[in-house]
């Protein structure tokens, strides 16, 4: 179910006013395997993780989650326009509706965020609207889902984090997230606010959305060629080419 990963060792590599542990993507490939066990098909969903990077303003992207076929494939990114660096969610393929293939968000900078940990997330209403934040501050712009609300979102290829076909994702990536349904504003600032220790397993204050978590991976392992998945689903990823950092969100 899992590809095959590299074996690890620790790269203490510390930033400024950041603790914990990251993983470290390094733009050429590095990647994280969970097999073809997530789709999304016509649910509604979120996306968030913690991300950082020490030049946004340099145009490689930063991959967050791909999976790839030909008939049907999606892929999260950040992606430079002009000057600008912003959020992006792709769905596509020869099977998908002409016209609905492209989801995009846009007006957050993420070069607002050099050499700092930023949190992003990605919420998706099927038959709404689909809303990007960025650490805690959702879009000002007003996007409908141009996906059609009765076509899957899915892939039958690897679900994977970082490199893949999009093989120059790049940065350090930490408490990566997955949720079936809407996150809403007060829901992503809460957990924005809780920093990289904040327990998406339980609700607390603004966070009622636990019970809607289907995978989350903390990437604070530390060694190793695996994560695990700290949701009831225990869906752990293999890792290949990517490295441990001593530099994760406090």
């Amino acid at each position: 179910m899992l590809g095959l990963g590299n074996s690890l060792s620790n790269i203490i590599v510390p930033a400024a006013g950041a603790s914990g542990v990251g993983l470290s993507f390094d733009g050429t490939g590095d990647n994280i395997s969970f097999g073809n066990t997530n789709n999304f098909g016509t649910a509604d969903f979120t996306l968030t993780a913690w991300v950082y990077r020490d030049d946004h303003s340099a145009a490689q992207q930063t991959v967050f989650f791909q999976s790839f076929n030909g008939a049907n494939y999606f892929y999260w990114q950040v992606i430079w326009t002009g000057s600008v660096a912003t959020l992006k969610f792709v769905h596509g393929g020869s099977g998908v509706t002409t016209g609905t293939n492209y989801q995009t968000t846009g007006d957050l900078d993420l070069m607002d965020i050099n050499a700092e940990w930023g949190h992003v997330a990605l919420s998706v209403d099927r038959d709404g609207k689909i809303v990007a934040y960025l650490n805690g501050v959702a879009d000002s712009r007003d996007y409908d889902t141009p996906t059609a609300s009765d076509e899957a979102i899915g892939s039958s290829s690897a679900l994977t984090l970082g490199g893949g076909i999009l093989a120059n994702g790049n940065g350090i990536l930490s408490n990566v997230a997955v949720f079936n349904g809407v996150l809403n504003t007060a829901n992503i600032l809460e957990i924005y606010n809780g920093g990289g220790t904040f327990d998406l397993t339980s609700n607390s204050g603004n966070y009622d959305t636990s019970s809607n978590l289907t995978g989350w991976w903390k990437l604070d392992e530390g060694e190793g060629s695996t994560v695990a998945d700290s949701s009831t689903n225990s869906n752990a990823g293999t890792i290949s080419g990517a490295t441990w950092v001593a530099n994760g969100p406090s």
